[in-house]
């Protein structure tokens, strides 16, 4: 006895909306927990900022002066041995790099200065202030250094 299926070819409509469903269910999972992606000047701020961190603290644990030094290409972490400003090895920063490039659609500009600028940090607390500015043309953030070393975004800067 052979069975004949009469008019049963494909899903019904039910099960393709379940499926659709479903499907949507696990879109929105997914998406919702990228994160959320933010403005290269404000990755850019970020990264800066533990960039002066970390120079602010090698400052303070070596006992000798240290500095960031920025270009219109490039952030550069300097330490000076006698006498002389020298970039750090990679080895010496526990993996940092010494020098990073920008991005080459960041700009960066120091309020009131030229590039190349020296942000300096001496172990005795004494700090160069300045008041950076990275902008991609859209975005603008600022970061902020204070005499005693503390470095931050800005809150109000240029969207």
């Amino acid at each position: 006895m052979t069975l004949r299926r009469t008019g049963e070819a494909g899903f019904s409509l039910v099960e393709l909306m379940v499926v659709l469903v479903i499907l949507a269910l696990a879109g929105t999972v997914i998406i919702s927990t990228l994160p959320p992606a933010s403005p290269a000047p404000q990755r850019e701020a970020e990264a800066m900022l533990d960039r002066l961190e970390v120079a602010r603290q090698l400052a303070l644990l070596s006992n000798r002066p240290t500095a960031v030094e920025l270009s219109g290409s490039e952030s550069r972490l300097l330490k000076r041995q006698s006498r002389v400003w020298t970039v750090f090895e990679g080895d010496e920063l526990g993996g940092l790099l010494p020098i990073k490039a920008w991005p080459s659609k960041i700009s960066v500009s120091v309020s009131n200065e030229t590039l190349p600028f020296w942000i300096e940090f001496d172990p005795t607390g004494f700090n160069t202030e300045a008041l950076l500015t990275l902008s991609d043309g859209t975005h603008t953030r600022q970061v902020r250094v204070l005499a005693d070393g503390r470095a931050f975004i800005e809150a109000k800067a240029a969207s």
